[in-house]
């Protein structure tokens, strides 16, 4: 064989080798890069999953704080400069909140007091103790002159329990109210209220603190004292009630209020449960020392529009 041939072949494999070598190279080389791509674009297609969950996410809206504070404020700003002296109770019905200003004060109830015993007399009822279609007589010691129909009516006459209790909460009515007190018992409705956890309330002296009528009122939402069928004969007779120049004139004509006034020389007052849809409330407002008795009602009416304005902004 000739050398040169040899030799030449020789090259030739080599080149062949070299050759396939580098296009091996080449070809593990771009693997690698495409490779290298696909996984940083997977990476950034992933990122973006990532960020556009994140934007999605619900955002919870936190609640408004219930601080009443400031219109506490601005109402004893108001009431400081009044001739009368005021004490309120407010209990917000969604949340058990109370707040106001002299709340531990004693008062004098007037006719407030008649709120306390219609609920002594719907227990008892409940209970089966009390039949309301049991008939009493109006006496001529229970006689007061004031406010309802029966001091135009003689002496002497029978009535029914349910119609008495209605005359003396729709009405106000003073003589039905003492009929009533002398059956069921001034100290069996004291007992039933201290049961009850209602500080501050004296039915022998006709006496209370707005926090212990408000608590009262509060009880009777709750049906902690008496059933919902007693509370909602109970409303729809303090709703239908006399007085409406006092907490019903701060509030809107379409808002039930369910209250009962109590005027009595110069402390003029008016409580009651204010059906605002999504918070409802309890507000007791308690004067005494007044000069005018339209001045009271009128001051009476303002804090019940503050009030409510607060409690609506709140809803």
């Amino acid at each position: 064989m000739n050398l040169n041939t040899t030799s030449k072949k020789s090259k030739f494999i080599r080149r062949k080798i070299i050759q396939c070598f580098l296009a091996l190279f080449v070809l593990a080389t771009s693997s690698l890069l495409i490779k290298n791509n696909y996984l940083d674009k997977k990476d950034l297609d992933i990122a973006k999953e990532v960020e556009a969950e994140s934007i999605q996410v619900e955002v919870i809206e936190v609640p408004k704080e219930f601080n009443p504070s400031e219109t506490v404020i601005a109402l004893e700003n108001y009431v400081t400069n009044l001739s009368g002296k005021y004490g309120y109770s407010i209990i917000d019905l969604e949340t058990s909140k109370e707040y106001g200003a002299r709340q531990d004060n004693k008062f004098f109830m007037a006719s407030t007091c008649k709120i306390a015993v219609s609920a002594y007399l719907y227990n008892q009822i409940q209970l089966g103790k009390i039949n309301p279609d049991k008939k009493l007589v109006n006496l001529k010691k229970f006689f007061e002159d004031g406010t309802g129909i029966l001091q135009y009516e003689e002496a002497g006459k029978l009535y029914k329990i349910s119609y008495l209790d209605e005359l003396m909460i729709q009405k106000s009515d003073n003589i039905a109210t003492n009929i009533l007190i002398n059956y069921l018992g001034a100290y069996n409705i004291q007992n039933f209220i201290n049961n009850s956890g209602i500080s501050g309330m004296d039915i022998l002296e006709n006496t209370t603190t707005p926090k212990a009528m408000s608590s009262l009122l509060q009880k009777i939402y709750n049906n902690e004292i008496i059933s919902k069928d007693s509370a909602d004969k109970l409303y729809y007779l303090m709703i239908n009630s006399i007085g409406d120049n006092r907490l019903i004139a701060g509030i809107p004509a379409n808002v039930a209020v369910a209250h009962k006034i109590g005027t009595f020389d110069d402390q003029i007052s008016d409580v009651g449960i204010v059906f605002l849809k999504q918070r409802p409330y309890v507000i007791s407002v308690y004067s005494k020392k007044n000069l005018k008795q339209d001045i009271a009602e009128i001051a009476i009416a303002k804090i019940s529009k503050q009030i409510f304005e607060f409690q609506d902004s709140n809803e």
